[in-house]
């Protein structure tokens, strides 16, 4: 677990190791945060061997989000 900020916010993410029903090895990524009112939650499964590469893109999209009605 990686513990850190999106914007002002307190977050954490995750991974999670899975096999699907056809026996495919796969993960999540998973990000959540947390407001004053709210919470936020996001998550990105991919094949496993395809995820890492995902991860960035993931982290640039989680710090750009803003939530509404609040100044933070």
């Amino acid at each position: 677990m990686r513990v850190y900020a999106v914007g002002a916010y307190p977050a954490f993410s995750w991974l999670a190791d899975f096999t699907t029903g056809d026996g495919e090895k796969w993960s999540e990524y998973f990000v959540r945060f947390q407001t004053e009112a709210d919470d936020a939650s996001f998550f990105r499964q991919a094949p496993r061997d395809k995820l890492d590469a995902l991860r960035p893109a993931v982290d640039r999209f989680m710090a750009g989000v803003r939530m509404p009605g609040l100044s933070k």
